[in-house]
């Protein structure tokens, strides 16, 4: 069976990312320092004077305030920007066997998405970002919501779902960087699959892969150039509960190494992993990691690998395979059978305005697969319409069991 959602996350259904299994005391806590030193703390501190020496992130997040400058505003300290996205579609859902073909199995599935982002104007010593969201479900989306607890809102035909993506403030300096508050860690290599990555989930409920975030500290500290200590923690109510991990990576001959050790509390168990990316006319790269249950010492092993590939800038290919082995003794709860798991992409930009795309994400060992098709162009600027067609067979990414078509439009224009 294909995690995509992992098991640190809730799987939601509907238009919507899972929620972290982080504990609700924690997450408050977090929360609102993160707000309060946000409003009071960031401002102050001085003019930017470039990145902090020795550091990437400061760097990384002036880049990212860039690439966005010519939409967004500027408020108060803050840069802001976001994006307005309009999503109607057709739905066909196969019946059951032996049962006859009837009007309850053609329905209607609407979103309609609000993305507001913020990211402090002047970061060179510290920073403050968020991202939150806002979806109103209607049709056959809301009404596989209503039941969700992350509808807050419902009528008898539309559903809000408001999301936390991310909140969270950082601090630079020489020695390290540190961060707390909800952001997205990503450990992996995979742009769909990664064993590796217990803190960063990825949603396929979008034409785009997408990653979402999780309540944790993090502490970077950088050893040169191209090395350093990464450390998280994820800690839930009761701590021991948590995930807390360390990562030490370097990079040699222009590949991206990295090794990892850590603790889920969850799983009462001890993980250890490496990963690789680099470059060798295509792009390879790869994951793998054994779980070791704390009380028993039994074993599960979990392995990726994935390789890109662009033809003149204009043909992009990717191919991931997942592996996930069947666990001994009290691991086997966690995978009773080896899984096998495939995601194909292929895209096709002839020029800046247009994108035709293809891709499929296969459980192999359930025989259940997601296969999308879309066609995006741009309309205007900052304003993007796609058309697309899905089909679901089986039992995936959280959804109930079904044969499903999917023929939508999507309208989506940033500020």
């Amino acid at each position: 069976m294909i995690d995509v959602t992992r098991t640190e996350r809730k799987s939601t259904k509907g238009l919507r990312d899972g929620r972290g299994k982080t504990g609700y005391g924690f997450r408050a806590k977090s929360l609102a320092l993160v707000l309060a030193v946000a409003a009071f703390a960031v401002p102050a501190f001085p003019e930017a004077q470039g990145p902090a020496p020795g550091t990437t992130e400061a760097a990384g997040a002036a880049s990212a305030v860039a690439a966005t400058q010519a939409r967004s505003t500027t408020l108060g300290g803050l840069v802001f920007s976001g994006s307005l996205l309009g999503d109607a579609a057709a739905l066909f859902t196969a019946p059951e066997a032996g049962s006859a073909l009837s009007s309850s199995d053609f329905s209607y599935s609407g979103s309609n998405r609000f993305t507001l982002n913020f990211i402090t104007a002047n970061h060179s010593a510290a920073k403050a970002e968020g991202s939150l969201r806002a979806t109103v479900l209607t049709g056959s989306a809301a009404a596989e919501a209503a039941s969700s607890s992350a509808a807050s809102v419902s009528t008898s035909s539309s559903v809000l779902v408001p999301e936390l993506r991310k909140l969270y403030v950082a601090f630079y300096t020489d020695a390290a960087d540190f961060s707390v508050g909800r952001q997205i860690v990503s450990f992996g290599r995979g742009r769909v699959f990664s064993p590796i990555d217990s803190f960063s989930s990825v949603s396929l409920e979008g034409l785009e892969p997408e990653r979402t975030g999780s309540d944790t500290l993090r502490v970077k500290v950088p050893l040169g150039d191209l090395a350093g200590i990464d450390a998280v923690a994820a800690p839930e109510a009761e701590l021991g509960n948590g995930t807390y991990a360390l990562r030490a990576q370097t990079t040699v001959a222009d590949t991206g190494l990295s090794a990892v050790g850590m603790y889920r509390g969850s799983a009462d168990e001890y993980v250890a992993g490496a990963d690789f990316k680099g470059d060798l006319e295509v792009g390879l790269y790869g994951e793998g990691l054994v779980h070791v249950a704390r009380t028993t010492g039994d074993l599960r092993v979990e392995a990726m690998a994935g390789t890109d590939y662009s033809i003149a800038n204009e043909y992009f290919f990717t191919a991931e395979y997942q592996y996930r082995g069947r666990g001994e003794g009290s691991e086997r709860a966690a995978v009773p059978r080896d899984d096998h798991d495939l995601f194909l992409e292929a895209s096709w930009e002839p020029t800046s305005l247009e994108t035709f795309s293809a891709n499929l994400v296969w459980d192999v060992t359930a025989m259940a697969a997601l296969t999308t098709a879309a066609a995006s162009f741009s309309v205007a600027q900052n304003a993007t319409l796609a058309f697309y067609v899905r089909l679901l067979d089986g039992a995936l990414l959280g959804l109930a069991s079904s044969r499903r078509v999917m023929i939508g439009t999507q309208v989506e224009v940033k500020f």
